[in-house]
């Protein structure tokens, strides 16, 4: 019998920008690796709409795989590479390490509209596309997105060259009752995080938040709330995380 080791490798790509979300557009080019994979285990989910299930495998490999690409084992089997590392035996390379995860859903697909409604978190990041000034970071290269994009985080650093990353939550809201005892308009909180690999670049990000928001408070009336820091401490990696929180006021639409 012969064996076959082939399984097709979907690179991750990042593209352009999407104009609403600010995450990069995703796509992948084909390519046929030898490895072998081998299941771990499996660790249940438990969450308000179902139970999930997480399944976890190994793969070893000699050939270039990188975090966030696709394997395709077979047409209706596919996992995402969740980290790589290379297996050395003194100074010779030997093979990839590479824990997957199986992705039980692949393929499903939406179609892909624009909001409505324009809600807090996409005012807000319009907000900061308008008002941030690269001179004021001093021309380092920066992005204005959504919170949680649908991929690593080392990849915008080190695909895009990012030095600094705006990403904005959805909003905790509060609706403001008159006396009819209906809304007639909604307080916003929105937090906004400045990530950097630096903390001098960190602070840099924050202090041009407030710059922001002291020099262009009107429109909605912004205010800054709190900032609260954060170090993730990701291996050997430091990745400084400040959570930049903003009150504000819009109507019902």
């Amino acid at each position: 019998m012969t064996l076959n080791f082939n399984v097709t490798r979907h690179k991750l790509v990042l593209g352009t920008r999407d104009s609403t979300t600010g995450w990069y557009a995703i796509s992948y080019t084909e390519s046929t690796i030898e490895a072998i994979i081998q299941d771990r285990g499996a660790t249940t989910r438990y969450l308000p709409a179902g139970v999930y299930v997480k399944q976890d495998a190994l793969m070893m490999t000699a050939d270039p795989v990188w975090i966030g690409d696709k394997i395709e084992q077979s047409p209706t089997r596919f996992y995402e590479v969740k980290t790589v590392a290379e297996v050395m035996f003194l100074d010779s390379f030997v093979r990839r390490d590479c824990d997957l995860t199986l992705l039980p859903l692949h393929g499903l697909e939406y179609e892909t509209t624009a909001p409505t409604v324009k809600d807090a978190r996409w005012l807000t990041k319009d907000y900061w596309d308008d008002y941030l000034d690269s001179d004021n970071l001093q021309n380092h290269s920066f992005i204005v997105c959504y919170s949680d994009p649908p991929y690593p985080l080392v990849r915008v650093f080190k695909d895009k060259n990012v030095a600094i990353i705006f990403t904005v939550e959805t909003s905790r809201t509060t609706p403001l009752i008159g006396t009819d005892l209906t809304p007639y308009n909604y307080r916003e909180h929105v937090n906004t995080h400045v990530v950097t690999l630096d903390t001098k670049l960190n602070h840099l990000g924050q202090a041009e938040l407030r710059r922001v928001i002291e020099n262009h408070p009107l429109g909605s009336q912004r205010t800054f709330t709190s900032s609260e820091p954060h170090i993730h401490y990701l291996g050997s990696m430091q990745v400084y995380d400040s959570t930049f929180t903003v009150d504000y006021t819009r109507g019902l639409t």
